[in-house]
């Protein structure tokens, strides 16, 4: 699912993500501090 996110590694969708779907945005968070552990 993380890998997910990086295929979607795009600037604006993350500040979409972060403004508008915070819990998402934390998922994320948590997706990069387990790949970058």
């Amino acid at each position: 699912m993380c890998a997910f996110w990086y295929a979607l590694d795009n600037f604006f969708i993350l500040l979409y993500i972060k403004f508008v779907h915070p819990s998402y945005f934390l998922f994320y968070m948590i997706c990069t501090k387990y790949v970058h552990h």
